[in-house]
């Protein structure tokens, strides 16, 4: 499980801890100099880093997420507008339907009644004209010059009067109810136009909702990937954190085991042992090259977090020769994840002090544990391996047991 904010006690707990593995004092001669260690304020300061990393990550993630559901409740809000949309569409294209077979029956009647009144007046225009033709001032004459008798001139007359005004009739009801349909029809065409320009506008407005939608969709994507890709970066981060911390449990017990060992070879020494330190000056450098990290807390190059860089860096080219500054004895030379390729010699007592020193990411090294070398010795040749970001050498010493700035004193 990646570890979180740490508290304060936890903070307090990893710094006692870390005081507790440094070796107590050897029997001999009191330091000089004090060796530097990591203080609280260092751990805490580098604990903060690590952590304000992961917050960030989850920060992001969080804002990812809140975007995401605004987005899909504007998803949701859009859909259903276009499916109220679809709805109303539907319903004024129905409306539309009906308005037109409305109409086109209306129409159809009136056509008929259209019809209808041509074939009345036609017969009431023969009628008509027939009464005419027979009211004329001949009529007394034909009367006097036929067989006709009164009763039957009258009977043509009444006839005639009853066959106008009957007819007369049938045109003024024929002419209401063209008044009529000619009104419904006019009613019937306001009423599709007033559908039309509803339907026209209902489609206007489905569009306008389907764009929406399709804008909501896209966001709602867009926003979708943006928090796998958060999810996805606090995961690496999480592994790669989890990683870094393992790395330096890893290293505190690369260290606290290296220094065991230097305090068991030191309770080895006899006390003349420790009188007989002789006195030396500054070691020559056991790599020619430019000092590009110096010993103390520093920026990694690989994690970008404050950390404690525990020895010397010299910027020198794969392959170059690494020399003995001292004489000494080869106690360790094995390989390590995050120092790659280590060899570490023993000088024994140097100006009071057990000197220690060691040499990290070498590509190979020429000599091996047990074997005596003599200062100035071609020991191994310069690398990058294990925890390194290219081609130098990790310079280290160790004063009585406890890691210390080289350039401090020793170089």
């Amino acid at each position: 499980m990646v570890r979180g904010v740490l508290s304060g006690a936890a903070v307090a707990l990893a710094w006692s801890t870390a005081c507790a593995a440094l070796p107590a004092r050897a029997d001999g001669p009191d330091p000089e100099t004090t060796p530097a260690a990591v203080t609280p304020g260092e751990t805490q300061q580098q604990l903060d880093q690590l952590n304000q990393r992961l917050s960030e990550a989850d920060a992001a993630l969080t804002r990812a997420e809140a975007e995401l559901t605004a987005a899909e409740t504007a998803l949701a809000a859009a859909r259903k507008e276009r499916q109220r949309a679809e709805v109303d569409d539907q319903v004024l294209a129905a409306a539309v339907a009906q308005a037109e077979s409305t109409l086109a029956a209306t129409r159809a009647a009136v056509s008929l009644g259209r019809q209808n009144l041509r074939r009345e007046q036609q017969v009431a225009g023969a009628v008509v004209r027939q009464t005419t033709q027979q009211d004329t001032p001949l009529l007394g004459v034909a009367a006097l010059v036929t067989n006709l008798t009164t009763g039957d001139v009258n009977e043509q007359v009444q006839w005639s009067t009853t066959l106008f005004g009957t007819t007369q009739t049938r045109m003024d009801a024929l002419r209401t109810v063209q008044s009529q349909v000619e009104l419904a029809q006019q009613a019937q065409e306001t009423a599709r136009a007033r559908v039309d320009e509803a339907k026209r506008a209902a489609s206007t407005h489905l569009t306008e909702t389907r764009g929406a939608e399709a804008s909501a969709t896209a966001l709602a994507a867009e926003l979708s990937a943006r928090v796998r890709a958060a999810l996805e970066a606090r995961s690496q981060f999480e592994a790669q954190l989890a990683q870094e911390y393992r790395r330096q449990d890893a290293l505190r017990s690369e260290a606290s085991s290296v220094e065991d060992k230097i305090r068991a070879r030191m309770a080895l020494l006899s006390g003349e042992e420790w009188a007989g330190s002789p006195a030396s000056g500054a070691l020559p450098l056991p790599v020619s090259g430019p000092l590009t990290s110096p010993f103390g807390m520093r920026l990694h190059p690989v994690t970008h977090d404050w950390s404690l860089h525990d020895g010397t860096d010299f910027g020198a080219a794969c392959g170059t020769p690494i020399r003995a500054p001292r004489a000494g004895v080869v106690v360790e030379e094995y390989f390590n994840a995050g120092y790659g390729n280590r060899l570490i010699l023993d000088h024994g007592i140097v100006d009071g002090h057990f000197l220690t020193t060691g040499y990290n990411h070498a590509e190979r090294y020429l000599v091996r544990v047990g074997d005596r070398v003599s200062a100035g010795q071609v020991i191994g040749y310069v690398g990058s391996t294990g925890y390194s970001t290219g081609c130098h050498l990790h310079l280290m010493a160790w004063q009585d047991g406890r890691v210390v700035d080289p350039m401090a004193r020793w170089f």
